[in-house]
């Protein structure tokens, strides 16, 4: 019988560093997001995929999942991360005091 000798991580709060590297013949911009298993939907043939918060591109990443809601479900239950980047850096500039 195995026996624990020091108990592991919960892998619920899991992160990972992706690039965008687009889809297909688009390349993507580049960017190197830290991804969430919620950040991530089934898209086709069983792939796995994310939204690029930096430029709006559909990212498809290596990690296999069985549970991922689909891309429509997904974009229901969550903001457009573009949108939402483009306004939290309206936010942070909004918030930068510019003295007198």
């Amino acid at each position: 019988m195995a026996v624990i000798l020091r108990p592991g991580r919960n892998e619920e709060g899991w992160s990972r560093d992706v690039r965008c590297e687009g889809e297909d013949d688009s390349p993507g911009c580049g960017a190197l997001i830290r991804v969430t298993k919620d950040d991530l939907f089934a898209y086709k043939f069983g792939e796995t995929a994310l939204l690029c918060p930096c430029c709006g591109m559909r990212v498809l990443i290596d990690e296999p999942f069985t549970d991922l809601p689909s891309e429509q479900t997904w974009r229901d239950t969550h903001p457009d991360p573009q949108q939402e980047a483009e306004e939290e850096t309206r936010r942070a500039q909004a918030t930068v005091y510019h003295g007198c």
